[in-house]
């Protein structure tokens, strides 16, 4: 699986993460499909939260996580943390807080960042960006 084109959320069921491809229906009705875990090899396939959708970047931080959308990032020398948010004007990946763009998220390369928590489980940690 290509880690660019995957996509998380939260579980309707459980509110747990759950990674896979995303489907969304026209009746807004959203599921992610993922290979199951144990043999044998079937879909496992489970109906999501849409407020809670985050496409990966494909990118790693230094620690080796995946970074995904509405990630909580610290950036080095830095002491505010950024949340990562897609750019639908310039197609690419920015750095925001308090809703203003930080940097391009390609400059970091995702090596020099560290992912420290999620808009949605962490919120505490990026008060400086809600709007």
């Amino acid at each position: 699986m290509n880690d660019r084109y995957i996509f998380r959320a939260k579980r309707i069921d459980n509110r747990e993460w759950l990674e896979g491809y995303l489907i969304i229906y026209p009746s807004g009705k959203c599921e992610i499909h993922k290979k199951a875990d144990e043999p044998p090899d079937i879909l496992a396939i489970y109906e999501v939260d849409p407020s809670t959708i985050c496409q990966c970047t494909g990118l790693k931080d230094r620690n080796s996580e995946l970074i995904w959308e509405n990630d909580i990032v610290t950036v080095p020398d830095d002491e505010e943390p950024c949340v990562i948010e897609w750019d639908e004007n310039c197609a690419r990946w920015n750095m925001s807080r308090c809703g203003s763009v930080m940097c391009d998220f390609d400059n970091y390369w995702g090596r020099e960042i560290e992912k420290i928590g999620n808009i949605f489980d962490t919120p505490e940690l990026c008060f400086v960006w809600k709007r």
